[in-house]
């Protein structure tokens, strides 16, 4: 295989998984706005009633469920917007984590000494950890996604009830 193509395909899937990651980040941070949004009508909302006119039951019952909801959904939103700093104890030439790990000289010295091979291997590696950042994180907005849309129900309702 040719040694350009041997060094661009890695390059090629880094950069779609890097692209994926930004998608993932942006969905999270629309669903964010959505649901500080929806909480900011529930807290909106609670901070004007008449609680002696209000089955307070009932009422305090769908509050605490969707603050629970609420919680969980940002809990997971934070989980897939915060970045992740360290990824072991690797020390490669492509991680921002690794590189900052050793000395300047060092990095340079083994940056220049590196040969074709290692480039390529440490290029499919960064995919494979890339591919794993990018699948906790659809993970957690799936999920952070499923509780917004219950956060956005329960305080629905909740206002409804008050």
């Amino acid at each position: 295989m040719d040694a350009k193509v041997r060094t661009e395909f890695p390059r090629y899937i880094n950069t779609t998984i890097e692209n994926q990651i930004k998608l993932a980040d942006t969905k999270a941070v629309w669903i964010f706005s959505v649901l500080s949004v929806g909480t900011g009508a529930l807290v909106s909302k609670t901070s004007h009633i008449s609680w002696e006119s209000v089955n307070q039951i009932r009422a305090m019952t769908m509050i605490a469920l969707s603050l629970i909801l609420i919680i969980l959904s940002f809990k997971h939103i934070i989980r897939v917007i915060y970045p992740r700093i360290s990824k072991g104890k690797s020390t490669g030439i492509i991680y921002f984590g690794d590189i900052l790990s050793q000395s300047k000289e060092s990095y340079v010295k083994k940056g220049l000494s590196i040969k074709e091979e290692e480039i390529i291997k440490q290029l499919y590696e960064q995919a494979h950890t890339l591919s794993g950042i990018i699948n906790k994180k659809f993970r957690s907005l799936k999920i952070a996604l499923i509780f917004t849309i219950l956060s956005i129900i329960s305080i629905s309702l909740s206002i409804i009830i008050i």
